[in-house]
């Protein structure tokens, strides 16, 4: 479900702060915390965090009195989410679970939500199967889109791999492959939205959301992100092109 590194205790417990440290790397999380608590209004019922790590998106729907299943393969990221979880009085449901076989019966949850998953699993329509196969309603899937420049990051990254440098290797995915793949399994596409052109390396670099925002907002204005944005956030519903 997650590069190996993340099983390290070490690469677990600095993940929040790496990858969510400084103004934009706290508004990137609150960004994206936003866009799934939104899409998952009005679909009550047990909601799968897949792939929850330290608990991005577990935590927030615990405080608003969701039931959540949160599910990853590192159990290091789930013992960091279990510690924020009693600081704030909130009780995790922790499952250690490879998604690519889920130990849940059919349609077991209204919802899934899945961020930054396929991007690490090996076989991502195997884990897409059993996102779909698991879910009753909706699913919500965010991941670097292909088209991007985030697939020159990607491939970088593979390639100082193989020459033995230390990198936490992702993949990139082509959202036409993901909706036909979705519709295949049941489910309608019904949102798709892309979130920079610009890297979030470099604007993580930068650090000022005020000129983060400002660059975004004339790449979009220009059309370039519908385009070439990414990362992809992906809704879909179960057998119609309406919100249930």
């Amino acid at each position: 479900m997650v590069s190996p590194d993340y099983r390290d205790r070490e690469t677990a417990e600095g993940y929040e702060a790496d990858r969510f440290g400084g103004r934009f790397g706290e508004y990137l999380r609150d960004h994206e915390v936003e866009l799934f608590l939104c899409h998952l209004e009005g679909c009550d019922g047990p909601v799968l965090d897949l792939g929850s790590g330290t608990g991005k998106i577990s935590l927030p729907l615990l405080e608003r009195n969701r039931s959540v299943i949160s599910a990853d393969i590192s159990l290091e990221m789930l013992s960091v989410a279990r510690r924020a979880c009693q600081k704030r009085d909130l009780r995790l449901r922790p499952v250690v679970i490879d998604a690519q076989q889920l130990c849940f019966r059919d349609r077991a949850f209204t919802a899934v939500a899945s961020s930054r998953t396929l991007m690490h699993v090996a076989d991502w329509q195997r884990c897409l199967g059993e996102v779909c196969r698991v879910t009753r309603e909706r699913i919500i899937v965010d991941f670097p889109a292909r088209l991007s420049v985030a697939s020159i990051d990607s491939s970088a990254r593979r390639l100082g791999a193989r020459l033995g440098r230390p990198a936490r290797t992702y993949k990139t995915l082509a959202t036409h492959e993901l909706a036909r793949e979705i519709q295949r399994l049941g489910f309608t596409a019904i949102v798709v939205e892309k979130q920079f052109l610009l890297p979030i390396a470099f604007h993580r670099k930068l650090d000022r959301v005020h000129t983060t925002l400002r660059l975004e907002q004339f790449c979009r204005r220009l059309g370039l992100t519908r385009l070439f944005g990414s990362p992809v956030t992906l809704v879909a519903v179960r057998g119609s092109s309406q919100l249930p």
